[in-house]
């Protein structure tokens, strides 16, 4: 069987080591979340090597480690172990900002760029001088005194805008 002080410097160097450099990235502005995380997961293997080192001996048994590997002291195997568990958690980091958030965050963007083009095209529309026409029915045939004196149309009388020519209402349709 497994020493249970093997076992507790064994997850204690890996939880030091994870640590240590959880805190190192933590000082680094554009690691600092991974810093966070790294660093939370450098706590999980200190409070497993405090509170379960008679687990962990079990459950390394059960994988069948041979105890003669395992001497008392076992801090530098777990330095060794944390920082290939540091490396490996740091590509899988990578990894999941290369791929996961780009597939992610790909319909935000389309959505804002979608909503920056409809605002440019009011914005456009509202510099031009000249309204445009939506709908314009060729069959209505109304004189034009008849339109000017039933329909005023609305013009926006900012000083730095040009006023509508009131001949391009003739074609709008007129409610009765």
């Amino acid at each position: 069987m497994l020493n249970i002080t093997s076992a507790e410097t064994l997850f204690s160097g890996i939880g030091v080591v994870i640590c240590l450099l959880g805190l190192i990235c933590f000082f680094i502005p554009r690691h600092h979340k991974f810093g966070i995380l790294s660093i939370l997961l450098g706590d999980l293997f200190l409070f497993i090597s405090i509170v379960f080192p008679k687990k962990m001996t079990d459950l390394m048994a059960s994988y069948q480690v041979d105890p003669t590997v395992f001497a008392t002291d076992e801090r530098y195997v777990g330095a060794v172990v944390g920082l290939i568990i540091f490396a490996l958690w740091y590509v899988v980091r990578v990894l999941f900002n290369k791929y996961l958030l780009k597939t992610i965050k790909k319909p935000q963007t389309k959505e804002k760029s979608q909503e920056n083009t409809k605002q440019e095209r009011i914005e456009d529309q509202k510099q031009t001088s000249e309204p445009t026409v939506s709908h314009v029915e060729p069959s209505l045939n109304i004189d034009n005194e008849s339109i000017d004196s039933r329909v005023e149309p609305t013009l926006d009388l900012t000083p730095k805008k040009k006023l509508a020519d009131p001949r391009l209402f003739n074609n709008l349709k007129v409610n009765q």
